[in-house]
């Protein structure tokens, strides 16, 4: 069972003659609708204006890549720091205080979801400008449905890609990097769908 005609013909080249293209099971993933509802509900709570990028499933050494373009940004484009938020996921939860440490070193104002203990702290924050850290695992749909814009980690280094079908599946257009080896053919009909850009 191969994900791609790609695939299929790698398995062939191996001398397999009962080869079957079944699709990336990816794709069959429901998304967590109670989480949506909570941010949804969140984001009644915010500044009309505000937009939210979140840098989704980072791997190591990306988030600093990702500082440095979002200081970028906000510097050369000052109406943005006024509305713009980002949202840190990293992929592994055995990097969350190191990550939490690199955000510290780049903003003065960072906050762990985890210490949000509810929707009016956590609107609060973004509203303050702080960023967020998404330190809690199994919540991607909360954070595709509150972002407007999502960063895909793991394609910013050669790491192959991290999933960014789910966030496309809740309307969130997608920024992916160059290295998307994992996802070879969902990453090119995704930006062929101009669902998302490399």
């Amino acid at each position: 069972l191969a994900q791609t005609p790609l695939d299929a013909k790698r398995y062939e080249s191996f001398g397999l003659d009962q080869v079957l293209v079944t699709g990336n099971l990816k794709f069959d993933v429901a998304p967590n609708f109670s989480q949506i509802d909570e941010a949804v509900s969140l984001r009644k709570l915010l500044l009309p204006e505000t937009q939210i990028v979140c840098a989704a499933s980072t791997r190591d050494g990306e988030e600093e890549i990702i500082m440095n373009a979002w200081l970028d940004v906000i510097q050369s484009h000052p109406e943005l720091a006024r509305t713009a938020r980002l949202i840190v996921v990293p992929r592994h939860p055995q990097r969350f205080d190191e990550v939490c440490q690199i955000l510290q070193k780049s903003v003065p104002l960072v906050v762990r979801k985890s210490e949000l203990v509810d929707a009016l702290v956590f609107a609060k924050a973004l509203n303050n400008q702080t960023v967020i850290l998404g330190d809690s695992m199994g919540e991607m749909s909360f954070y595709y449905a509150l972002s407007d814009l999502v960063v895909m980690g793991g394609s910013l280094r050669p790491l192959g890609g991290q999933n960014f079908i789910e966030a496309c599946s809740l309307g969130c257009p997608a920024i992916l990097g160059q290295h998307t080896f994992n996802f070879q053919q969902a990453s090119q009909d995704v930006i062929d769908a101009h669902a998302a850009i490399r």
